[in-house]
């Protein structure tokens, strides 16, 4: 989970773990918690969550685990790859940054990907939320039609 000022939460989950509803809204209270410890103030100004429609996200669990936490859900048309933020920002440039490293362990790579992250100023995490919302003016102008690139 992240914010326009940086990362507020990397869950690297268990091997053999199913991330279902339940486990997703055990998530949803360590968000909140992180955001209380790294973004004081921030929780009284209101959260946002862009989610997209998988069933973990949908879950009743999960829309009461939103709530109970304060925040509000922006809304996420059906099928809307375009606008998955980790998708086109956030991921690619990991994976870049990443790609062609050999890791012997588990945490030498939680290691990397929070120096991946630690790198980053707080223009660079500003600068995906921007994005997203061209994105979504271009989703808008397509009629949810696919982006092309």
């Amino acid at each position: 989970f992240r914010s326009a000022e940086g990362i507020l939460l990397i869950d690297y989950k268990e091997r053999n773990t199913t991330v279902n509803a339940e486990y997703y809204a055990q998530l949803l209270n360590q968000l909140r918690q992180k955001i209380k410890e790294k973004r004081r103030g921030k929780l009284s100004l209101g959260v946002r969550l862009l989610h997209d429609n998988a069933p973990v996200h949908t879950a009743v669990v999960a829309k009461a685990a939103v709530k109970d936490c304060g925040f509000t859900e922006i809304a996420h048309p059906p099928y809307s790859p375009e606008l998955a933020p980790s998708d086109y920002f956030l991921f690619s440039k990991l994976k870049s940054d990443l790609r062609g490293r050999k890791f012997s362990t588990d945490e030498e790579i939680h290691a990397a990907v929070e120096a991946h992250f630690a790198s980053k100023d707080k223009s660079y995490f500003l600068e995906g939320i921007e994005l997203l919302v061209k994105r979504c003016k271009k989703c808008i102008e397509v009629k949810g039609d696919y982006i092309e690139k």
